[in-house]
């Protein structure tokens, strides 16, 4: 599971592999029962205001909306806005009123119900939005119903905004995770994985314990990664001491990194093995291994849409005509030997950095290590941690082994904190 932490986005963004996400600045006042300055709001905040009367939902889809109507023409993040996401909004403060009367308040309607969300565009909702994975030529296709991330978040009572953009076909890039991915536009289901963006590290922690669990409908990944989810769910490792103890394993063969100390115990200059092979997608077997897998998994995804345009990966690559990634096929013997690397890799490289070095995770700088991560289906979760003299931001990638997303949560929240 990767999850990201970005200080400018707008509510929380589902992704789908991808590592991008509609980044919208804000610094507005919403008028409600009284003023509510909406300035870098947590989850928590925005349920707070709910709650005192200061803020509706209805008030925040419509800032939502307004933001990405003055910013999407130059952002160009967000592909479509829900037409429903008002009446959405309309039903969630419905139902915190009817609440409010029936049982003063005694039951939780939970953190996510009236906030908006956008999904990234391979997530598939039954509704009034398209499901493209950024391909023109699945431009009104009709799934036969909603992703099952997206019915874990509609019963959680949040309010779909739309869908945020990407390149094609994703591009390619994805980490393995906790949550099913039925519903979602394949690419490699040895890889394909879905992972939360906020703007802090608890409210990616609230939509992650939403959103993993158990699915029928993708039996394969979701028992197998069912045994690694904690009982009582991941926001119990939202505490604040959690650097005590741990050892931190700092990475620096792919760029330079910065201490940062809080309790930890810093094991510094480490360097994995092949990292110039791990983090190349062309020299590990991780383009091999997608290319491969990306004909049949795309096809039975197409095979099961209601309509659409196109109903194969050869209409794809005939609607587009320019197309020079999805032409190729790999055979199923250089999938398999792609595959075997990628292990190899991931063995010699994070697996055994952290178990020689004891490590409870490791720490780099920027968003280079990912590939290191994905390559194994490993964990992470990234920070932000400042900018660089050209002004872009950059950020801290915690990483660890399988299962090990508590530490990642202990760990990141405080230097979250820290660093903000």
């Amino acid at each position: 599971m990767m999850m990201m932490i970005n200080r400018q986005t707008c509510g929380v963004v589902i992704i789908a592999i991808a590592i991008a996400a509609a980044i919208l600045s804000f610094n507005p006042v919403i008028k409600g029962g009284e003023d509510f300055t909406f300035l870098e709001a947590t989850i928590d905040e925005i349920q707070a205001a709910f709650a005192e009367n200061k803020l509706t939902s209805r008030q925040l889809v419509e800032f939502y909306i307004t933001q990405i109507e003055n910013l999407n023409p130059r952002l160009k993040s967000v592909l479509e806005v829900n037409p429903d996401a008002r009446n959405q909004a309309d039903e969630a403060d419905l139902a915190r009123k009817r609440r409010s009367r029936d049982d003063q308040g005694r039951r939780s309607l939970g953190k996510l119900h009236g906030v908006p969300v956008l999904l990234k565009d391979t997530i598939a909702t039954k509704d009034k939005l398209n499901t493209t994975a950024g391909s023109y030529a699945l431009v009104g296709s009709v799934v036969g119903r909603d992703a099952t991330v997206v019915e874990r978040l509609r019963d959680a009572g949040a309010v779909i905004l739309g869908k945020a953009s990407l390149t094609e076909c994703r591009s390619w890039l994805h980490t393995v995770g906790l949550t099913s991915r039925a519903g979602v536009i394949p690419v490699l289901p040895i890889h394909d994985t879905i992972g939360p963006i906020s703007r802090t590290v608890s409210d990616a922690v609230y939509l992650l314990d939403l959103i993993v669990g158990f699915d029928p409908r993708d039996y394969e990944a979701t028992s197998e990664a069912a045994k690694f989810i904690p009982v009582g769910g991941y926001k119990q490792f939202l505490n604040r001491d959690g650097l005590k103890g741990k050892r931190l394993g700092v990475v620096r063969n792919l760029f330079n990194s910065r201490n940062v100390k809080s309790g930890a115990t810093i094991v510094d200059n480490l360097e994995i093995s092949n990292v110039d092979v791990i983090s190349n997608p062309s020299k590990n077997g991780e383009l091999t291994a997608m290319l491969a897998g990306f004909k049949t998994s795309v096809n039975y995804y197409l095979k099961d849409l209601v309509s659409s345009p196109v109903r194969s990966l050869a209409d794809i690559i005939a609607f587009n005509q320019k197309n020079s990634v999805l032409r190729r096929q790999v055979g199923l013997e250089r999938k398999r030997k792609a595959v075997e690397l990628m292990e190899k890799l991931s063995r010699d490289g994070i697996e055994k950095l952290m178990t020689e070095n004891k490590l409870d995770a490791t720490v780099t700088l920027g968003t280079h290590f990912i590939s290191v991560l994905a390559i194994g289906g490993y964990p992470g979760i990234t920070v932000p941690a400042g900018y660089d003299s050209n002004g872009m931001p950059f950020g801290l990638c915690f990483g660890g082994l399988k299962g090990t997303e508590p530490k990642l949560i202990e760990v990141a929240l405080l230097l979250n904190k820290l660093l903000w």
